[in-house]
């Protein structure tokens, strides 16, 4: 393709200055299915350089995007199988515990409920060991991470929460819920109360400031009501709280940290 004389010095004479409507992509062009008019002087060149922007934008092999998604924050959920046998023992033992100890939920750092020799712990235990390592396989780790899981029971009565907080020094945390009460008979007087639900927050300040409806960073909070059952997996520095119980039910959960032996760097 022959060099385009891009100076600006062309003599008048040179120089057409009459107006002419050049159609920027025609109906199959990157820009959509109407055409695009704009009206401006023509240059010399002008013919050449259209002629080899046309060509190049039909070359689509060439033009296909590439993406890549940056910086994810993986939330993995599951339904342990046998959890409906294993929680009609394990909601009468927390409860249990949590009568006969003070603040057993606030004072999570002296528990270490996985250290019991119960069944019922012993096959949590075993899920949640489960869970971690299908949770490095979908981050495609090279490397089979070796850790400790440390685990404390919540028992949140009516009106009790947890505010807003992360888990320092852990790799990820997790909850499983034990019993989780229905909160439609809770007398409500606004529209923003969310009981017994978990939220989680975006952890890049700010970010849906730029965000536009529907592209996955316009709600910098993520919101689900647990099921018994369920188990949820998250990285620790994710901040997260859980609204407040709003019926006499308790709602149980065990939650745990998932500390790294060993850093592989």
């Amino acid at each position: 393709m022959a060099a385009l004389d891009m100076t600006s010095d062309h003599s008048s004479e040179d120089r057409e200055e009459h107006e002419s409507k050049i159609v920027a992509c025609n109906s199959n062009s990157v820009l959509g299915t109407r055409p695009v008019n704009m009206s401006f002087p023509r240059q010399p060149g002008d013919d050449v350089f259209m002629s080899e922007v046309l060509r190049t934008l039909h070359m689509t092999d060439l033009a296909r995007p590439q993406f890549e998604r940056l910086w994810p924050t993986l939330l993995m959920t599951l339904t342990l199988p046998g959890a409906d046998q294993a929680n009609a023992v394990l909601a009468p033992m927390l409860l249990a515990e949590d009568t006969g100890a003070e603040d057993m939920t606030v004072r999570y750092l002296d528990q270490d409920i996985f250290g019991q020799s119960h069944p019922a712990i012993v096959w949590l235990r075993q899920c949640c060991h489960k869970a971690v390592l299908d949770y490095a396989a979908e981050l495609n780790m090279s490397y089979r991470p070796e850790f400790d899981i440390q685990g404390w029971a919540n028992v949140n009565r009516r009106g009790d929460y947890h505010n807003l907080h992360n888990h320092p020094h852990s790799w990820l945390s997790g909850t499983y819920y034990v019993q989780v009460p229905n909160q439609s008979p809770a007398s409500r007087n606004r529209s923003d109360l969310n009981p017994g639900e978990i939220s989680f927050f975006d952890p890049r300040p700010q970010a849906n400031m730029n965000a536009v409806r529907d592209d996955g960073q316009f709600n910098p909070e993520y919101r689900r009501l647990p099921m018994p059952g369920e188990l949820f997996l998250w990285p620790s520095f994710l901040h997260h709280l859980v609204h407040p119980n709003l019926v006499d039910e308790p709602r149980v959960s065990i939650s745990f940290n998932v500390v790294l032996k060993r850093k592989v760097l």
